[in-house]
């Protein structure tokens, strides 16, 4: 059987080229894709992440959303560490089954972690400010 955050993130990529209306972009995501990537809008985005723009892509997190709605059915937030050229990049995802579209949670440099990048070291280079 293929790990959830696999099928996870394949129909959430799959989603954002496919179906860009149920892909919604939350909190300061749009912000940070144009402070961090120079990525101006949601449009860009989503193509930017439909067309393989999440390069060595690995699976970071699964946790429970602090914002649910209800906890009969919580949601959980996907975390996944990518590169993008030579820059850093996390990404987080909701997967919303109860009214079938997919939240955009954070797209921005990774804070922390325990494979730290030039752009880790030195964020001055990537223009990020420490968290």
């Amino acid at each position: 059987m293929i790990d959830d955050h696999v099928r996870v993130i394949k129909e959430f990529i799959a989603a954002c080229g496919n179906t860009p209306e149920k892909v919604i972009p939350i909190n300061n995501v749009l912000h940070d894709a144009r402070t961090y990537y120079k990525i101006f809008t949601k449009r860009e985005l989503l193509e930017f992440i439909a067309n393989g723009g999440l390069e060595q892509l690995v699976f970071d997190k699964r946790k429970q959303w602090e914002k649910n709605f209800t906890q009969q059915r919580p949601l959980f937030v996907y975390s996944f560490k990518f590169k993008s050229l030579h820059l850093p990049g996390y990404i987080a995802i909701i997967e919303n089954n109860i009214i079938g579209n997919w939240l955009l949670k954070s797209f921005h440099p990774p804070t922390k972690g325990n494979n730290p990048t030039l752009g880790d070291k030195f964020p001055n280079l990537i223009g990020h400010s420490e968290e």
